[in-house]
């Protein structure tokens, strides 16, 4: 998804597929981070967060009535070597190929027509929501 969005807003360049392979790729994927070579490329060209807008019409919650929805975000990517403390269990479901998920939205504020967005912390950020039973869409 990260690759799919940095090409529909234009950002994607050499410099940023380098960038991209150098964080997938099995053999410099947990290398990058000690290689100052690899670390300088990882961090001019990725991680940072992309601004994502999506509005529309929902028609199918309730028979015969539009829902109109409008959310603006920050996304930002996560890739194996970041993922690491407590966002793990987040990428870990992300990256399950039994039920992959692309991104979450998190109750950070009110966004108009939000059908489920979760709070990441159960209680005093210390315990992790169940990501098994997220709410996902199509």
């Amino acid at each position: 998804m990260y690759r799919d969005m940095m090409r529909m807003i234009g950002e994607w360049s050499p410099e940023v597929e380098e960038a991209f392979q150098i964080l997938i790729n099995p053999e410099t994927e947990l290398k990058w981070q000690d290689e100052i070579a690899l670390y300088r490329k990882v961090m001019k060209a990725s991680l940072k967060p992309l601004k994502y807008m999506a509005f529309g019409t929902r028609f199918n919650e309730i028979a015969g009535i539009g829902i109109p929805y409008f959310n603006k975000m920050a996304l930002f990517p996560l890739f194996k070597t970041i993922a690491t403390g407590d966002i793990k269990p987040l990428y870990d479901r992300m990256v399950d190929t039994t039920n992959p998920i692309d991104m979450v939205m998190f109750n950070s504020a009110v966004k108009a027509g939000s059908r489920a967005p979760l709070d990441y912390y159960t209680d005093n950020d210390t315990a992790i929501n169940d990501l098994s039973k997220l709410t996902t869409y199509t």
